[in-house]
């Protein structure tokens, strides 16, 4: 019963950080959810997540494609 609330709680968590780091970065593939000033308010919470993206951006991944392939669907 507990390995199951903490997963589900685990999933929760990531479902949650997809959404804000969706709200964030949407600007960069044109879709802007939140206005650009409260964007910049809030990426220094993000600061991990963008020098991950700019690793890979350097090593020529496809930074955009695979942060929107860990949020599932078609795309």
């Amino acid at each position: 019963m507990r390995e199951q609330s903490v997963e589900t709680l685990e999933q929760e968590y990531l479902d949650l950080e997809s959404a804000f780091l969706t709200m964030i970065l949407g600007g960069l593939v044109g879709i802007p959810i939140i206005p650009g000033r409260v964007a910049r308010e809030l990426l220094p919470l993000v600061a991990d997540e963008i020098r991950i993206m700019e690793k890979r951006a350097f090593l020529g991944a496809d930074v955009i494609a695979d942060y929107f392939s860990t949020m599932g669907g078609e795309w």
